[in-house]
Formats: structure tokens, sequence, C-alpha cells
């Protein structure tokens, strides 16, 4: 399950810009 943390990492990855080590949350997926 996902947080709320996890939306903004997710969407840097589908841009596939670099998510900052401030950000607490995981991707909800691999972008590969």
């Amino acid at each position: 399950g996902g947080k709320l943390s996890d939306i903004a990492p997710t969407m840097l990855s589908l841009m596939g810009m670099e998510i900052p080590q401030e950000m607490t949350g995981k991707p909800l997926f691999i972008v590969e």
C-alpha cells in the first residue's frame, strides 16, 4: 500500500526526474 508521501516521488519518476534525498516517500512502481 502506498502513502500520500509516495505521490510526488512517483510523479517525478514517471517524468524521468531525479528524486531529491529530502523526500521520504518511495515511487509506487518502478519505471524502466
